[in-house]
């Protein structure tokens, strides 16, 4: 496989948050391109900046927003100019770039929103919470529509990503890893836990065919995208340098082009690229099959 490679330029832009003497790693921090990757959100303590990816310049600053810490943004894919923030303090913000004003703020969560994902077929946003809530809400007014309720016995972040058929998200929970159908709220399909390592990260492939997810002992999972059968296992001795404290699995990324790539990034700061190899592709059925 292609090897990878950082670049350092000479006199390169750094594109920095401003945290007002706060320390950043109290803070948490996050982003999300636009649809046409022009610009770049970020937030951080309730502020959310907006670069211009042409210039890696500030172009616009958003301060009129609580005071409650920023956990995720996810952008309007029917409106670049509109995006919805997580806020620490269980609401959703949605605010308008261009008219610069909050369209609307949610309530219903009971707990920091840690994911958010919009379907763009469905006219959904959905999102979750440290709470174990799933809320859907329609984009045109901004009404919930439907809610879910996970039981499960620890409080974690819950991400969440749609599937390329924007009819399908992933769940991925500590200790849960499950395909939701967005329309319904309902789970379709859910993997049988059975390692006590808790799930750190997971997603989708870039053709949706397959789940990477990585565990806090540095295992990686591979499973059928649509079914989360489990395909191969990857222990940590199988790509960890010798000699290097390892730390623990904190993320993993899929390759936007290469559907069997994926990277993986953990907390001593070192990211291994890996090649997924030695197992049978899954097949594509149109819709995954439900639980009886």
């Amino acid at each position: 496989m292609d090897q990878p490679w950082v670049s350092l330029l000479d006199g390169a832009l750094r594109m920095n948050n401003e945290y007002d003497g706060i320390n950043q790693e109290a803070v948490p921090a996050c982003f999300a391109f636009n649809r046409t990757d022009s610009y770049l959100y970020s937030a951080s303590e309730g502020k959310v900046y907006v670069f211009d990816m042409n210039t890696l310049k500030k172009a616009d600053s958003i301060m009129n927003l609580p005071s409650a810490e920023a956990i995720c943004i996810a952008i309007n894919p029917q409106d670049d100019n509109t995006f919805a923030i997580g806020m620490n303090d269980s609401s959703i913000i949605i605010y308008n770039h261009r008219s610069k004003r909050v369209k609307a703020k949610l309530q219903g969560h009971t707990g920091r929103v840690t994911g958010l994902a919009f379907s763009e077929t469905l006219n959904m946003l959905v999102s979750c919470c440290i709470g174990q809530k799933i809320l859907a809400w329609n984009v045109n007014g901004w009404k919930k529509t439907k809610k879910e309720t996970l039981c499960l016995q620890r409080k974690s972040h819950i991400h969440i990503q749609f599937h390329q058929d924007q009819q399908h998200f992933l769940l991925v929970h500590a200790d849960r890893l499950a395909i939701y159908e967005a329309s319904k709220l309902e789970c379709v399909k859910m993997w049988p836990k059975r390692v006590s390592a808790s799930i750190s990260s997971a997603t989708f492939s870039c053709d949706g065919q397959i789940v990477y997810a990585s565990f806090r002992s540095g295992d990686i999972a591979i499973f059928d995208g649509l079914t989360l059968d489990q395909l191969s296992n990857i222990s940590s001795i199988e790509y960890v340098a010798k000699f290097r404290p390892f730390g623990y699995t904190l993320v993993i990324a899929a390759h936007p082009n290469k559907p069997y790539h994926f990277a993986v990034g953990l907390s001593n700061g070192d990211i291994y690229v890996l090649e997924a190899e030695g197992f049978d592709p899954p097949e594509a059925p149109s819709d995954p099959p439900k639980d009886d």
